[in-house]
C-alpha cells in the first residue's frame, strides 16, 4: 500500500481503511457541494440586493456583508481543507497553513458580528424608530461594516502575533486551526466568551425584545378596532416575517457553529477520531451554502428577485447571436 493510500486509512482506524475512504470521500463531496452552493447562491444574493431596488434596504446591506463573508470562506478556506482532508496533512509552506487557520477564524468573527448586526438593526427598527432613522445614515452603516471586519482581526492578534495561541497544521482535526497545547486553547476559550457568548447573549436580547415589542404593539392594536386598519397589520405582519427570518439565520448559524467549537475545545487527548472531526467541521461550512436559500424560503422578494434573475441568464443563454 502507498504512502498516501496508508494515510488515509488512518483517518478512522488502521483496521478500517475501507471504510476510512468511504468516510472520507463523503466529506469531500459534502465540501465540494458547499463550495459550488456557497458560490452561486451568494453570488445570487449580491446581484439580485444590488440590481433590485425593493431589496436596497438597511438589513439587506448587513445581508451583503454576510454573503460576502460566506463567499471568501467558501472560495479561499474550503478549497485547502480539501487538500489536507486527502493527504491527511499539510505539505505546503507552514506561513500559508496559519494563513488559511486566521482566515477561517477572522470570516467566523466577521458572520457571527453581522449576525449581532444585523439582530441590533430589527431591534431598532422595531423599538425605536426615531432613533433608528437617525443612527441608520450611509456613514455609520458603513462604519459598521468595517467594524465587522476589524474586530475580528483585532481579537485575533494574539495568535497572528504568537504571544498567546498559535495557528498551524492540527492532525486531529485535519485542518489549519489554533494548536491545541495549552496555551492555544486558553485563547479558544476567550474567543469563545467574546465571540461567541456575549454576542449570543446580545442576539437573543434583542430577539426577545422585539418579540415582546411586536406582540404588545399587536395587542394595543386589536384591542381598539378604529385603530385596525391594513397599513397597522400588514406592516406587523411584515416585521415579524422579517424578524422570524432573521431568527433562522441565528439559529442556523449556531447549530452550525457550536457543535464543532465545542468538541474542539474539550478533545484535547485524541479521545475522538479524526473522521468525527472531519464530519463535525463541516456542520460550519454548511452555513455558508445554506443562509442564500434560507432567503429565498423565508422572503419572497428575494425568492422573486432570484427567480427573475435565473430567467433573464436564460433568456441570454439562448438569445440569438447577432453578427
Amino acid at each position: 500500500m502507498s504512502n498516501q493510500s496508508a494515510e488515509v486509512g488512518d483517518l478512522v482506524s488502521v483496521d478500517q481503511p475501507h471504510d476510512s475512504n468511504i468516510h472520507l470521500w463523503v466529506v469531500i463531496a459534502i465540501i465540494c457541494v458547499i463550495i459550488f452552493m456557497g458560490f452561486v447562491g451568494n453570488v445570487m444574493v449580491i446581484v439580485v440586493v444590488k440590481t433590485t431596488k425593493k431589496l436596497q434596504t438597511v438589513s439587506n446591506y448587513f445581508i451583503i456583508n454576510l454573503s460576502i463573508s460566506d463567499l471568501i470562506f467558501v472560495c479561499c478556506v474550503l478549497p485547502f481543507n480539501i487538500y489536507t482532508f486527502t493527504v491527511d496533512g499539510w505539505y505546503m509552506e507552514e506561513s500559508l497553513c496559519k494563513f488559511v487557520g486566521f482566515m477561517g477564524y477572522m470570516l467566523t468573527g466577521t458572520t457571527i458580528i453581522t449576525v449581532v448586526l444585523i439582530a441590533y438593526n430589527r431591534y431598532k427598527l422595531v423599538t425605536d424608530m426615531m432613533a433608528y432613522r437617525q443612527l441608520y445614515t450611509k456613514t455609520n452603516i458603513a462604519a459598521m461594516i468595517t467594524l465587522s471586519w476589524i474586530l475580528p482581526v483585532i481579537f485575533l492578534l494574539p495568535a497572528i502575533t504568537e504571544i498567546w495561541g498559535k495557528f498551524g497544521y492540527v492532525p486531529m482535526m485535519v485542518t489549519c486551526n489554533l494548536l491545541l497545547d495549552h496555551n492555544s486553547q486558553m485563547f479558544k476559550i476567550f474567543l469563545l466568551v467574546v465571540r461567541a457568548g456575549i454576542p449570543c447573549g446580545l442576539i437573543v436580547y434583542f430577539y426577545i425584545k422585539i418579540y415582546m415589542t411586536t406582540y404588545n404593539s399587536s395587542k394595543r392594536i386589536l384591542s381598539n378596532m378604529r385603530l385596525l386598519n391594513a397599513i397597522d397589520t400588514n406592516s406587523i405582519k411584515r416585521e415579524m416575517h422579517l424578524t422570524r427570518m432573521m431568527v433562522v439565520i441565528f439559529l442556523v448559524f449556531a447549530i452550525s457553529y457550536f457543535p464543532c467549537t465545542v468538541t474542539g475545545l474539550i478533545d484535547w487527548n485524541h479521545i475522538m477520531s479524526k473522521t468525527f472531526h472531519m464530519f463535525c467541521a463541516t456542520t460550519v461550512y454548511i452555513g455558508s451554502a445554506l443562509n442564500p436559500v434560507l432567503y429565498g424560503l423565508l422572503n419572497h422578494q428575494f425568492r422573486n428577485a432570484y427567480i427573475k434573475l435565473l430567467c433573464r441568464n436564460r433568456q441570454h443563454a439562448h438569445s440569438p447571436v447577432k453578427h
